[in-house]
C-alpha cells in the first residue's frame, strides 16, 4: 500500500501574521525564511508528488522567487479567508493525486515520517490529523469566571498537515456555508459525518505565532539540523 498512492501538499502562508507583526512566512530561522524550511520538509517525502503555496498578493513576488529552482512547487496569490486560499491552491494542481495535505505554513519543523504516516492514514481512513496531548489544565471561562474544568485526557491539541483523500476534500470544499473565521480545516469534516483518524505529532511541530516563538523556533532548528562539532 505504501507505494500505491500519491499525495498533494497545500500550504498556506498568506495569513495577515497580526500577533507576530511582520511576515512571519520570511521571518528568519538560522538565515533561511521559515516558509523556505516548511516546504523543504515536505519535499523529503517521495510520496508527495506536487507542492502549491499560497502568499498573499503583496507578498506573492517573494514567495514566489524562493521556489524557481524546485519543479514540485508552484505558487498561487491565496485568498482573504483561509477557505479561498485552500480553493486557490486546489486549482492550481497539476496532477490528480490521492491524498490532499493541507498545511499551516508557519510550522517549518513538520518532518517526513509524520508527514508520510498521516498520508498512510488518511488513505486507509479518509482523513488524518496530527495531534498533541495537553500540558496544561484547561477551562472553560465565561466573563472572566471559571465554570469548569476540561477532562485532558479526552481532549488533545490539533495540528497541522491534515490529510484528506482527494474525494473528502472535494467535500469540504464545496460546504455552503460561510468559513471566514475558519482556523483548522478538520473541523469541516463534522459537517460531513467523517471522523479523521488522530496520529500522535510532536511538540516541535508548533506553529509560529508570535515574536518569541523564534527564539524556540532557533533552539528546534539547533537540535533537530545542526551538526555537532
Amino acid at each position: 500500500m505504501a507505494n500505491s498512492f500519491s499525495a498533494a501538499a497545500l500550504i498556506l502562508a498568506a495569513g495577515s501574521a497580526k500577533r507576530f507583526g511582520r511576515d512571519k512566512q520570511f521571518a528568519l530561522i538560522n538565515k533561511t525564511p521559515v516558509i523556505e524550511l516548511t516546504v523543504k520538509n515536505f519535499l523529503k517525502s517521495k510520496k508527495v508528488k506536487e507542492i502549491i503555496v499560497s502568499f498573499s498578493k503583496d507578498n506573492f513576488e517573494k514567495g514566489r522567487r524562493l521556489f524557481l529552482k524546485e519543479k514540485k512547487v508552484k505558487t498561487v496569490i491565496g485568498g482573504k479567508t483561509r477557505m479561498e486560499s485552500l480553493k486557490n491552491a486546489f486549482a492550481a494542481l497539476s496532477y490528480k493525486s490521492d491524498i490532499i495535505c493541507v498545511h499551516d505554513g508557519a510550522r517549518p519543523f513538520v518532518d517526513k515520517r509524520l508527514i508520510e504516516n498521516l498520508i498512510e492514514n488518511a488513505f486507509k481512513y479518509k482523513a488524518a490529523v496530527p495531534v498533541v496531548p495537553l500540558k496544561d489544565t484547561v477551562k472553560k471561562v465565561s466573563k472572566n469566571k471559571i465554570l469548569s474544568t476540561i477532562d485532558r485526557k479526552s481532549h488533545a491539541a490539533v495540528q497541522t498537515p491534515q490529510c484528506y483523500r482527494t474525494e473528502i476534500f472535494k467535500k469540504i470544499i464545496s460546504l455552503p456555508k460561510s468559513f471566514s473565521d475558519l482556523t483548522d480545516d478538520s473541523q469541516l469534516l463534522e459537517e460531513i459525518n467523517i471522523k479523521a483518524f488522530a496520529v500522535v505529532s510532536s511538540y516541535e511541530n508548533f506553529k509560529i505565532t508570535t515574536p518569541e516563538d523564534l527564539i524556540l523556533a532557533e533552539a528546534v532548528y539547533e537540535k533537530k539540523y545542526k551538526k555537532i562539532g
